[in-house]
């Protein structure tokens, strides 16, 4: 079972390097079980930072400009949004459990 989660991950962050921004230098990689971000430069594919985001961090959509990351937290029904130049976070409260879906330069928190 952490073997395919692991595969999902990184799966994930490739996807997002090929479909999110042809300007990714990093992918990021939620780590839900420890609530953070794990920071993989693209061309060393080593972890450069880990940030720590909400409770059980489930989706990923960034800015078009790629300044920021919006990540939802299904556990605490938050969004935590990582400032990817300063890696500072923020976190906002939302009534119910967040997702998202990245659709073209637009995100969609519901």
């Amino acid at each position: 079972m952490k073997l395919n989660c692991k595969l999902g991950l990184v799966l994930q962050a490739f996807w997002l390097l090929s479909v999110e921004k042809s300007f990714a230098e990093d992918a990021y990689v939620l780590n839900k079980n420890d609530n953070t971000v794990s920071i993989i430069n693209a061309t060393t594919q080593a972890v450069t930072d880990t940030v720590t985001v909400g409770t059980t961090p489930q989706f990923i959509a960034f800015t078009p400009d790629g300044t920021q990351a919006y990540i939802t937290n299904s556990s605490r029904n938050t969004v935590s949004v990582i400032n990817t130049t300063t890696l500072d976070v923020t976190t906002i409260p939302v009534q119910a459990a967040p997702e998202t879906d990245a659709n073209g330069s637009r995100y969609v928190l519901i």
